[in-house]
């Protein structure tokens, strides 16, 4: 493993059909999401505004919005984040 991504992680997420992520808004990071496989859906904002997202998309989340992706359907749903904080910003404790 390498500490080489300092300002960034990557990570893989499958959700099964039927799941949400937790609705949260992250304050120094940006977001990317990219659907690998089935269709999802991503609430933004608040209140929140659902836009689907099929496979293929790539979703991208500004610093302090509100989110929750989400599986309706009845297949699974893989995706992959890769997330930026700015070098000169501190997380909230």
């Amino acid at each position: 493993m390498s500490d080489a991504l300092v300002n960034s992680r990557a990570r893989f997420w499958r959700y099964p059909p039927g799941t949400r992520g937790k609705r949260h808004a992250e304050h120094v990071q940006e977001e990317l999401f990219v659907v690998l496989e089935g269709n999802a859906a991503v609430d933004l904002g608040d209140p929140p505004e659902r836009h689907e997202l099929p496979r293929g998309s790539v979703c991208a989340v500004q610093p302090g919005t509100p989110l929750q992706l989400r599986n309706d359907g009845d297949e699974d749903v893989p995706t992959t984040s890769r997330t930026w904080i700015r070098p000169t910003a501190r997380r909230r404790s």
